[in-house]
C-alpha cells in the first residue's frame, strides 16, 4: 500500500464526531482497497482529533454471500482470536450474566464467553461469516444489524462487546444509541478501535496499513474523540486506554472500571481449545482451527 503523506490545509468538511466545519488537515493519500474508488483522502479534525476519509461509502457487508477459501482460512489460521479475547479479560466477569457481542463474525469470541465463562450469549452480524459461525458453532447470532428496534425476546444484556466495528460506521451516533437501548441500566459497552494517534509516517506499514484500511475505515478516532462521542451517546462513565495502535474503551450509565490486569488466562484458553476440538467433527475448518491453536498454545508453554 503506497501512502502519500501531505500534512496540508484541506477542505472546510463538517467533522462526524464534533460536527466543527473549519478546514481540516488532509494528512494523506492512500489507495482504497476496494478497486472502484481510486485514491481516498484522510482528514483530520483540529477541534476533536478524529480522523476520517472523506467523499466514500463504506462496504456493504450483508451484500457477500456464500462460505469460500476466504473463511475457511479466517477459521483455521487467520482470526486472531486470543486477540479478540483479551478485552473480556478487562471486565468483572461476575457481573455479567447475558452478553451481547456487536460485529461478532465467526463467533469466536461469542462461543468462548458461552463455554468458559457461562454467559447467556447473543450475537448480531449482517455478515455471510456470521452465517457460517452459526452454522458450525451453533451460536444464537442474529445476521443483521443492530437497530434500536431489534428485538431479542425482551431481554437486555449485561455486557455489549464491539471489537473493530465502530470504525466501519459514517455516523457512530445512530450505532451507540442502539447499543445503549440494548442494555441494562447498570450495562456497560465494552468496545476496540484503530488509535488514530498512531497515524504517523513513523509507525510500520505492518501496523499502519491495517489501521487505515482504507475503503473499509470511516472514521479513525483518538482517546479524545472516542470518549468525546461516548459521552455525548448518553454514557456518563467512560475510560479509554492506548494498547499501542488500538483503544479499549468502556462505558456505562454508572461507573464502570477497567481491572488492572487485562491478559487472557492461557490455562482457560486452551481448557476451550481443548474442549471445543473434542466436540467438533474432525477435518473439518473448524476442527483444524481448534486443533492448529491449540498446538500453538502447547509449543508456546
Amino acid at each position: 500500500m503506497t501512502i502519500t503523506w501531505l500534512e496540508r490545509d484541506g477542505p472546510s468538511l463538517p467533522c462526524p464526531v464534533c460536527h466543527d466545519r473549519a478546514r481540516k488537515t488532509e494528512r494523506l493519500q492512500v489507495a482504497s482497497r476496494q478497486s472502484d474508488q481510486g485514491d481516498l483522502s484522510l482528514l483530520a479534525c483540529g477541534v476533536c482529533g478524529a480522523a476520517f476519509f472523506a467523499d466514500f461509502h463504506p462496504p456493504a457487508y450483508e451484500s457477500a454471500t456464500g462460505i469460500g477459501a476466504s473463511v475457511k482460512f479466517y477459521v483455521e489460521q487467520g482470526a486472531g482470536m486470543d486477540v479478540m479475547l483479551e478485552p473480556l479479560f478487562a471486565i468483572e466477569r461476575s457481573a455479567v450474566r447475558r452478553y451481547m457481542e456487536v460485529g461478532c463474525g465467526f463467533g469466536f469470541a461469542l462461543d468462548f464467553a458461552r463455554e468458559i465463562f457461562g454467559w447467556d450469549v447473543q450475537g448480531v452480524d449482517p455478515s455471510s461469516i456470521a452465517v457460517a459461525g452459526r452454522q458450525m458453532l451453533s451460536l444464537p447470532i442474529d445476521n443483521r444489524y443492530l437497530t434500536r428496534e431489534s428485538d431479542f425476546g425482551g431481554r437486555k444484556f449485561d455486557l455489549v462487546y464491539s471489537s473493530e466495528v465502530i470504525e466501519h460506521i459514517p455516523d457512530p451516533r445512530p450505532f451507540l444509541d442502539a447499543v445503549k437501548v440494548a442494555l441494562n441500566d447498570d450495562g456497560a459497552l465494552l468496545l476496540t478501535t484503530p488509535n488514530a494517534g498512531r497515524i504517523s509516517p513513523a509507525t510500520p506499514d505492518g501496523a499502519l496499513n491495517p489501521l487505515l484500511s482504507a475503503g473499509y475505515h470511516c472514521i479513525l478516532y483518538t482517546v479524545e474523540s472516542l470518549t468525546r462521542i461516548l459521552r455525548e451517546a448518553g454514557f456518563e462513565h467512560v475510560s479509554v486506554r492506548e494498547r499501542e495502535y488500538s483503544l479499549h474503551a468502556v462505558a456505562g450509565r454508572r461507573p464502570v472500571a477497567f481491572l488492572a490486569s487485562s491478559s487472557v488466562d492461557r490455562g482457560l484458553y486452551r481448557r476451550y481449545l481443548t474442549g471445543r476440538l473434542e466436540r467438533v467433527e474432525a477435518d473439518t475448518p473448524v476442527a483444524n482451527g481448534f486443533a492448529y491453536r491449540l498446538f500453538k498454545e502447547m509449543v508456546n508453554a
